[in-house]
Order: structure tokens, then sequence, then C-alpha cells
């Protein structure tokens, strides 16, 4: 299933939030205007929004105010991917040039700044102190998780379990919060937005995990950037984890040299993803993915059957389907 059709409940009010965007990000001067068109044009699958309506909707819908909540959360995950781009040295994302690549350093700082503050501001006009709360303290667990992977880069000794907290802080936390504010906002019970926040952490991890996947097995086209990237960057991900605990010492040094140099080619990808398909690394991590997705929908097992609680089910599916 397309995600098209997955969005299909919620399409209008996603219209409403890409409404609400070109609105937040209206500007005077012309290249304040020119970086908000191009942050627009750029904007992904917009499955944080979408997560904040479907949690909402098995509620009583959120009223007005769901579509603001929607707006904000989108603002402070487009704010982090401006910022992770800096950090990453990212040349492009999603088929288009980096706001680093195009405008710099200093623009992308400023640029990922203005978007996080505007998304509170959008908060706080909602006088939505629990939101508020909630989403100050998942963005410190992301700068946090940033801080973790960057400090992990190179290094082919990193764990599982490393790689795990590293990705719940800085993809699944928000993910979670994502539904934990749309289901408040749907005035839903505590048991019940207990276990939407438990959906949106575990279909986090099965997100982040099949994107590592995808950065090595996946198309330059499907991605919107190069094949391997990621790897090229030092990120120590879920698939070369595995896979560095199967190989020889030697093999596990030629990528440690290579990584470490920056001389990764594409002759040198060829064969480490040649290696993590022997190991099983690759077949491996996305077996992990598929079990948190797995996760996600058991945790809400005893909420009332619902067309949007099938529709979440198919979004968790999606999730990992991706890699097909």
């Amino acid at each position: 299933m397309k995600l098209e059709e997955i969005y299909k409940p919620i399409q209008k009010d996603l219209e409403k939030v890409a409404l609400n965007l070109r609105e937040a990000l209206g500007g005077k001067e012309e290249i304040i205007n020119q970086l908000f068109q191009y942050v627009l044009a750029t904007s992904g699958k917009r499955l944080r929004p979408a997560l904040v309506l479907f949690a909402a909707k098995l509620g009583n819908g959120g009223g007005d105010g769901v579509i603001p909540l929607a707006t904000a959360v989108e603002l402070i995950h487009t704010a982090a991917l401006i910022h992770d781009d800096l950090i990453d040295e990212s040349e492009y994302r999603r088929n288009q040039k980096s706001i680093n690549s195009r405008w710099g350093m200093e623009i992308s700082v400023c640029l990922g700044d203005y978007l996080y503050t505007k998304g509170f501001s959008l908060l706080a006009r909602l006088n939505a102190t629990p939101a508020i709360s909630l989403l100050s303290d998942v963005t410190n667990i992301m700068c946090d998780g940033e801080i973790r992977e960057v400090v992990g880069r190179f290094r082919l000794n990193m764990d599982e379990k490393k790689y795990l907290q590293i990705i719940e802080k800085k993809t699944a936390s928000l993910m979670s919060a994502c539904c934990q504010v749309g289901a408040s906002s749907g005035r839903m019970k505590e048991k019940k937005v207990n276990a939407l926040a438990h959906y949106g952490l575990n279909l986090g991890m099965a997100f982040q995990i099949t994107d590592d996947c995808l950065d090595l097995i996946g198309s330059e086209e499907a991605m919107g950037k190069p094949r391997g990237r990621d790897l090229i960057g030092g990120k120590v991900t879920l698939p070369l984890i595995y896979t560095c605990q199967r190989i020889s010492k030697k093999e596990k040094e030629k990528i440690q040299s290579a990584l470490q140099e920056r001389t990764l080619g594409e002759e040198d990808l060829d064969w480490i993803q040649e290696r993590m398909k022997a190991t099983n690394g690759l077949e491996d991590a996305l077996a992990k993915a598929k079990d948190y997705a797995q996760i996600s929908k058991e945790g809400m097992e005893n909420l009332p059957d619902s067309v949007t609680k099938e529709t979440l089910f198919q979004l968790a599916d999606f999730t990992v389907e991706r890699s097909a």
C-alpha cells in the first residue's frame, strides 16, 4: 500500500497543515522567503503531523487546535533535519541540495533555530502547556541522541544497545510525542494515550532501522541522496554493527580504515553490502525493524476497533515494507 492511500482519511487535514506551514513561514525579506519556499518545496512524508492527526482522530478529533499542533511538530522535525544535515555535511535532502549545501553553515544554523522557535511559538498561542512541556523535553532528548551519534561516529565497536538508545532519542521519541499530543488533544483517557505513545515509539524504531538499511540498499532516487551517505559520514548503524560482529578482524579493519580516511568509493560500498548480505547483517537488521513494527501494533490491541486503528496498523506495515 502507498502512503497516499494510508493518508486518505486525513488528507484534508494534512492540506490544512500545509497551508498553516505556508502561513507560518511567511517572510518579508527576499532571502527569507526564498529559504522558506525551499523548505516547503523539499518537505517529505509529513509523517509526524499525520501521527498527530490520526491519534486525535481516535478520540474526538482534537477540534480546531489539532491543525496548529500538527504544524508545530512538523516545524520542530524540519528544524532537526536541517541541523542534522549540517552536522552530517549532507549535500542532498530528498533529491535537492540541502540547506547547508546551498546557503552555508550560518544560514542553516539560523534557519533551524528559527523553525524550532516558530514551532514553540505556535504551541504557546494554543495555550497547550502539556504539549509544550512534552515537546520541550523531547527536543532535549533529540539533541542528546544527536550528541551520542556524533560521539559514536567511525567507532565500529558500538554495540546494538547503544545504537538503539541513539535512535530512540533521535527519532522514536518525537514520533511517540506526536501520538501523545494528538491523543491528548482528542481527549482520550490516559491509558489510551499511553498505548498510542507506545505505538509511536516502536514505530519510530522500526522507521529508523529501515531507513538505515535503505541507506545501503536503496536507490538514490528513492532515498533522495546518494547511496551510502550515512556510512561514508561515519554513522554506525544496525546492519553494520551486526556485520562487524560476524566478519574477520582483517575485514573489520578494512572497513575501519576506509571510514576514518574518508576513502569509501562505490567498490567499497559494493563490498560492504556484499559482506552484509553474506553475514545476514542486513537481513537481521530488517527483521529487527519488523519486530518493532509488530510491537507497535500489539500495543494498540486493546483499543476499540476502528478504521483509524486499522490505518495505523497499515502505517506500521508501510514503514518496514519500504525495504522491499
